[in-house]
Formats: structure tokens, sequence, C-alpha cells
């Protein structure tokens, strides 16, 4: 007849601990798992963030960019609108002149054409300008921006926008407004670039400042332009800050995760360390 296996208090002892350091081992290897979905998570929630980052980066940029572009470019038309007519006035005058007739008229010619195409390029400025501004709009990130009761200029946004996302203009609330092209349109047509007299020159004047004052009203743009470009960099700046902190609480999880690995491994070693002191323990009971 067989013995059965001997087990004395020190085998049961060290069976405890090697079945409390095997299961803690599970129980780590379970708390890792855990962890990962949280990582998993909050992986997802940074990199949205980074998405919403590079959004007020780019509008921010963009902005700025339109800044500089409706400055530059309304301040050159408008200085050389005012040279341009004020030339073309001169030329069309029966003031007294130094050069021939015929080199005033091939002179008058050459301004009439510049500023005929100065008109051109100006209604192919706005049409740029609102397209680029147009597409910006379509950025959720902008729209969530803008929703945020501030108050910015422009004339470029649509009717229901002003009115959704309460747009001002000079301190006043505007239900919407559009460059109008057939402003230029009427200087190119009803502008008379012969007019000799002052009457005709005068009767210029209106068609003259309503084509002027759109260039100037362009100008202007400038502002909440660059409103929104300071704006957008403010809520970068606030953006990437929160972004860094939550770069440090991933690199925290990383961490406690790895803690919890190696915490599970040794764990893991220690209970074979004790299931092998249990095999010669057994053996030595059971000689």
């Amino acid at each position: 007849m067989r013995r059965g296996i001997k087990f004395s208090k020190t085998a049961y002892l060290i069976l405890g601990l090697t079945a409390f350091f095997n299961l803690s081992s599970i129980v780590f290897d379970q708390l890792v798992v855990q962890h990962q979905d949280k990582i998993r998570v909050f992986d997802s929630k940074i990199n949205n963030h980074k998405l919403e980052i590079n959004s007020l980066l780019y509008a921010h940029k963009v902005f700025d960019e339109l800044n500089f572009k409706v400055h530059f470019s309304a301040e050159k038309m408008i200085g050389e609108i005012n040279y341009l007519v004020k030339s073309i006035n001169y030329f069309n005058s029966n003031l007294p002149k130094k050069i021939s007739n015929v080199e005033v008229e091939k002179i008058k010619k050459i301004y009439i054409e510049k500023t005929k195409n100065l008109a051109k390029n100006f209604k192919i400025t706005l049409y740029e300008t609102k397209r680029i501004f147009y597409k910006i709009l379509e950025d959720p990130t902008l729209i969530k921006f803008l929703n945020q009761d501030r108050q910015f200029d422009s004339k470029f946004l649509p009717n229901e926008k002003i009115t959704k996302l309460k747009k001002y203009f000079d301190g006043k609330s505007w239900a919407g407004y559009y460059f109008d092209e057939k402003i230029v349109d009427e200087f190119l047509s009803k502008y008379n670039f012969s007019a000799k007299t002052e009457e005709d020159q005068l009767s210029n004047y209106p068609i003259y400042k309503d084509f002027y004052n759109e260039i100037y009203d362009y100008n202007r743009q400038k502002d909440p332009f660059y409103s929104l470009s300071q704006g957008f960099r403010g809520e970068f700046n606030k953006s990437f800050s929160t972004h860094t902190i939550m770069l440090e609480d991933y690199n925290n999880l990383q961490n406690i995760k790895n803690y919890l690995i190696l915490t599970s491994i040794l764990f893991q070693i220690i209970g074979l360390v004790f299931l092998m002191i249990l095999f010669r323990v057994l053996i030595l009971d059971n000689k």
C-alpha cells in the first residue's frame, strides 16, 4: 500500500505563500489590462486635443495672413487710386502742361488702363479674401471659438452667421453686409475718364467716392482679422498649456502601468521561487 504525501506546517506555509504571490501576479495582470484601457481612452483624448491645437494654430496663422493681405493691398490701392484719378483729371483739364498733347494722351491712356486694372484687381482681391474666409468658417473649431460670446467684426459673414454668432461692427449690431461688386462695375462703366470740365469731373465724384469707400471698408477688415488672429493665438497658448499637462498625466499613466507590470513579474518570480522551495520541502519531508 502506497503512502500519501506528507505535508508539514512549513510546507503548508510555503504553499500558502506560493498561492498568494501567484494570485497577486494575476491580480496585477488584470490591473495592467484595466490601466491599458484607461491609457487608450486618454490617448484618444490627447489626439483629439492635438487636432484642436492644430486647428487653433492654423486659424491664427490664416487670420494673421489675412490681416496683412488686407492691410497692404488696401493701403496700396487707396494710394494708387488717389494718384491715378487726380492725374487723369489733371491731364483732362485745360491747365497748362509742359509736354505735348500727344504725350499727354499717351500718359492719360496708360493711367486710365492702370485705373481700370486696379478696379478689376480689387474685385479679384475681394473674391480671394472672401473665399479664404468662408473656407475657414467651415472649421468646427472656429465656430466653437466664435460662439463663446465674443464680439468680432466681419463684413464677410452671411446674415444667419452674424445673427447666430452675435457679430458687431464698430459697436453696432449688423444684420450682415456683403461687399457689393456692382460698385466696382459701376465705376468701370459709368465713370467718365474723359471728363474735361470742372462740372463733368464733379459729376464723377459720387461714383469715385463709392468705389473709394468700398476699398476703405475693405481696409477696415484688417482690424477684425487682427482681433481674430490674436484671439486664436490666446486660445492656442491656453490649449497648448493644457496639452502639456495632459502629456504629463499620460506619462504618469504609462509609468503606473510599467510599475504594475514590474510588480506582476516580480510576484510571478517570487511565486516560482516559493514553488521550488515547496518541492524541496516536500522531498525532504517524504524521504
